[in-house]
């Protein structure tokens, strides 16, 4: 059983139409896109899984999924439902993996495919009921629970990682999150290495025997056939080589990842994809200063306070998170994003003074209040 497999063929040339429709780009561009995908998200919920919370987490997520929406995908695409499914994507993938490793994991996908930033963020969005309802149908199948499911995905490893397009693994390996895929592309590296380093002791091994046969030869001048020796070894020498190369060729190949040639880092102009992340961490932080002044304003008592504290909790962390992202972008873009922050905080800084002016509140609330308040305190820092 093939995990990749299973979730690709769900995606035939009818879907690839209306995927590539949705992504505004041609049927090929889709294909590889939904191949970089795929496996992309099932390495990202494998080091997820090894975990004991990030498998819980899983298995939590995986238990409450919707069958009936993964079954109508198709359907949804062909009839318009498109954007309801890219919105539970989203935020089954965001409840996951958190805002950072999800950007991380947007970001690299973006560079290698060569889509848009929102035309990413679709992909994944599109793609995760689909690879967590295969995970899903496995799990019932065998009736796994959390460990079986972790068990599952690292069985499926090398099924992934041979399904991951040559360059990607490299850029995911850097991404939080995907850390365990650098231990499978060094070793794969190594494996090559041994099998060139093995090739290439031989060789020298039969070249020394040649030049000694060679010498030997020379020395019965007198023999009509004194040439026949040396030209046996060297054909013996390129035969070995030639043999040698065809064993191990493939794997080679497979395990040194090579740039695409349609975008080559050298040559890429990274000003477009910095600008799509200052607008979607924009658009982020817009949602982000408003949704959490509305909460904040639906709080005046004591019970109140208590009631919104997971949610505020949660505001702390994605604040946290959206610093986190910021701080990957260059001076001036961080400069854009901390602008728009520095005006809209105040509302926000306000709306928390009054709350912890009231003793009841503030006793629920000052930890998560004083989070929040020095992680827009960290924007304007240098």
């Amino acid at each position: 059983m093939n995990l990749v497999d299973l979730v690709k063929n769900q995606i035939g040339g009818d879907m690839i139409g209306r995927i590539s429709n949705l992504l505004g780009v041609g049927n090929s561009e889709a294909r590889s896109a939904v191949d970089a995908g795929v496996p992309a998200l099932l390495a990202g919920l494998s080091g997820l899984a090894s975990t004991n919370d990030g498998a819980m987490k899983l298995a939590s997520t995986v238990n409450g999924l919707d069958d009936s929406m993964v079954s109508n995908i198709g359907n949804a695409l062909a009839g318009g439902g498109a954007n309801s499914i890219i919105d539970t994507g989203r935020n089954l993938l965001g409840s996951l993996f958190g805002n950072n490793m999800l950007s991380g994991l947007g970001g690299a996908l973006s560079r290698f495919t060569g889509l848009g930033g929102s035309a990413v963020t679709s992909l994944l969005g599109l793609l995760a009921p689909m690879v967590l309802g295969s995970l899903k149908s496995q799990k019932d199948r065998a009736g796994l629970d959390a460990g079986g499911l972790a068990n599952l995905l690292s069985g499926q490893k090398n099924n992934i990682m041979a399904a991951m397009p040559s360059g990607l693994g490299s850029m995911l390996s850097s991404v939080p999150g995907f850390s365990s895929l650098s231990g499978l592309v060094d070793s794969a590296g190594d494996t090559a290495r041994d099998v060139a380093g093995s090739v290439y002791n031989t060789g020298r091994q039969v070249a020394q025997t040649a030049t000694s046969t060679t010498r030997a030869a020379a020395s019965t001048a007198a023999s009509p056939l004194r040439w026949l020796l040396p030209v046996a070894a060297m054909l013996a020498l390129v035969g070995l080589v030639w043999w040698a190369a065809n064993r191990s060729g493939p794997e080679a190949v497979k395990a040194t990842p090579q740039p695409r040639a349609v975008t080559p880092p050298s040559t890429v102009n990274p000003t477009p994809l910095v600008d799509e992340q200052v607008t979607r961490l924009t658009d982020q932080a817009k949602d982000y200063f408003s949704t959490a002044t509305t909460e904040l304003g639906k709080i005046t008592d004591r019970a109140s306070a208590e009631a919104a504290l997971p949610r505020l909790r949660e505001f702390a962390t994605r604040l946290d998170s959206l610093r986190t992202s910021v701080g990957t972008l260059p001076a001036a873009s961080r400069d854009k994003i901390g602008s728009f922050i520095n005006s809209s905080a105040p509302s926000l800084r306000s709306t928390i003074d009054k709350l912890m002016a009231n003793a009841e509140v503030s006793e629920v609330l000052r930890p998560v209040a004083d989070q929040i308040r020095n992680s827009m305190n960290a924007f304007t820092k240098p």
